[in-house]
C-alpha cells in the first residue's frame, strides 16, 4: 500500500512521537504522487488502518491514519488518507487533517457500506473537551458530523465543578430493525463545593462522587443517525450544565 504513495524505494522505518518504530516516508516523495497539505520537509508515519467500503458499495478502501509533526496540535499532529483499491495497487482519494483513528470503530449501515465513528479529546487551561465525530464519506467533500460534545473542568480544581465525560461508545442494533445504531454512555455531575479532594481534581481520571450515568441512543433511519427524544433531553441538560457551571 505504501509503495503506491511513497514509491517502491522510498519507504522508511521512522520513530514516531511515542518513540515506536513505524513505516512511513518523506512528504516530499509522497507529494510527487498525491496531494498532501503537509510541509515538504516532514516525514509521516502510518499509525493505523481501517478497511471497508466507505464512499461507495462494493469497492475496497482503506482509511490510513498518519502522524506528521508539522500538523498542529489542534489537528492532533496528523490526519487520515482515504485510499481505494485499483487493479494491483491503491489510489489516493483524499487526505483530511485532524482525522485520527486511535479511538474509532467502523459502523456498517447500508449497501455493505460503513461509517467510521471517532472520539476525540482536547485539553485546555480550564477544561477537557470530548466529542464524537461521524465521518460522512458520501458527501462531495469529506465532512464530519458531531453527534455529541461534552466537557469537564476538574483539571483546574476550581469551583464550581463540572464532570461530564464520555465513558463508552459502541454500535448495536438496539431497536431490532436490522441496522446498527450508536449507543453512548456519559457520566455527568456538578458541585458547588468550594473545594473537593485532590484525587477528584484530575482531568483524566478524576470524577465527582455525585455523578450519574446516562445512556444516549442514536438510531439509524436509513440516511443518518438521529437521537431519540430522551437523548435530545439529555444533551440539552448537558449543554445547560456546561453553560452554567463555569470556572470563575
Amino acid at each position: 500500500m505504501l509503495k503506491n504513495i511513497c514509491g517502491q524505494n522510498n519507504i522508511l522505518v521512522q520513530e514516531n512521537m511515542s518513540g515506536k518504530d513505524r513505516l512511513g516516508c518523506s512528504v516530499r516523495e509522497a507529494k510527487k504522487r498525491i496531494s498532501l497539505p503537509i510541509t515538504d520537509e516532514d516525514i509521516f508515519t502510518v499509525e493505523g488502518v481501517i478497511y471497508g467500503s466507505f464512499s461507495k458499495p462494493g469497492i475496497k478502501e482503506a482509511l490510513v491514519d498518519i502522524e506528521a509533526t508539522s500538523e498542529p496540535r489542534s489537528n492532533f499532529y496528523g490526519g487520515s488518507m482515504l485510499l481505494r483499491r485499483s487493479g494491483q495497487g491503491w489510489s489516493f482519494v483524499w487526505y483530511k487533517s485532524g482525522l485520527r483513528l486511535n479511538n474509532c470503530f467502523k459502523i456498517p449501515f447500508k449497501n455493505n457500506q460503513s461509517n467510521v465513528l471517532c472520539k476525540y479529546e482536547y485539553y485546555s487551561a480550564n477544561s477537557q473537551s470530548e466529542w464524537l465525530n461521524l465521518v460522512d464519506f458520501e458527501k462531495t467533500k469529506d465532512e464530519n458530523t458531531t453527534l455529541l460534545l461534552v466537557s469537564n473542568n476538574l483539571g483546574n480544581c476550581k469551583p464550581p465543578f463540572r464532570d461530564i465525560k464520555i465513558t463508552k461508545f459502541s454500535g448495536r442494533d438496539i431497536n431490532s430493525d436490522g441496522t446498527t445504531d450508536i449507543i453512548v454512555n456519559v457520566r455527568a455531575g456538578v458541585s458547588n463545593a468550594k473545594k473537593i479532594p485532590e484525587s477528584q481534581c484530575d482531568e483524566v481520571n478524576g470524577k465527582l462522587l455525585n455523578s450519574k450515568m446516562y445512556q444516549l441512543v442514536f438510531l439509524y433511519n436509513g440516511k443518518n443517525f438521529q437521537p431519540t427524544p430522551q437523548t435530545v433531553k439529555q444533551i440539552k441538560y448537558f449543554d445547560y450544565l456546561m453553560k452554567t457551571y463555569l470556572t470563575r
